[in-house]
């Protein structure tokens, strides 16, 4: 995924102040169409009303759900495409071992303080990991999930990384646990 003036980013952050420092981040980059939530309620109907490309989602939210239980319930309600780019912001250390444990787990996290090139250079990296399995997500977003099943396969034995082949056996075991 390139990231520019196409690329479409929704920002939730209940602090308006970090929200806008990634918005003026990302605009260094070329994005240009980003919006802010800033809460899970905000958050959840811009999900339910538009498709992002991307969605960076602090875990601390204040009061009501977390980033983490956001992801959960978009996700459960169907209105996250799986070819959305999710990466959790966190002034949390052990965030890592938390997701690592939830059921459903985002692209990536950063966690904070962060450098507007840490920021980018994540992006980067979660985006290549997601184009990547890009072929199964089309499949699963059209209920084709045998065929996404067929496709994992097809990844994991062409995978040229550990981190590829991992990624795309973390997905075919979702699957097959469903």
């Amino acid at each position: 995924m390139a990231f520019d003036e196409n690329t479409t980013v929704l920002i939730v952050d209940d602090a308006h102040s970090m929200a806008q420092g990634i918005r003026a981040i990302l605009a260094m980059a070329g994005v240009t169409q980003s919006e802010t939530a800033s809460h899970a309620g905000e958050a959840q109907n811009r999900l339910r009303g538009r498709r992002y490309d991307v969605v960076l989602c602090d875990y601390n939210l204040g009061l009501g759900m977390n980033g983490q239980e956001l992801l959960e319930a978009m996700r459960r309600a169907g209105a996250l495409p799986l070819s959305t780019l999710w990466v959790m912001i966190t002034g949390e250390r052990n965030y890592g071992q938390v997701a690592s444990a939830a059921e459903l787990v985002p692209d990536d996290y950063i966690l904070k303080p962060f450098t507007s090139q840490q920021l980018l250079d994540r992006l980067e990296a979660a985006a290549r990991r997601k184009a990547w399995l890009a072929p199964a997500h089309r499949l699963l977003d059209k209920g084709k999930t045998e065929q996404a099943i067929q496709t994992l396969g097809g990844l994991i034995a062409e995978a040229d990384s550990r981190q590829r082949r991992l990624d795309a056996q973390r997905l075919c075991g979702e699957l097959l646990a469903r």
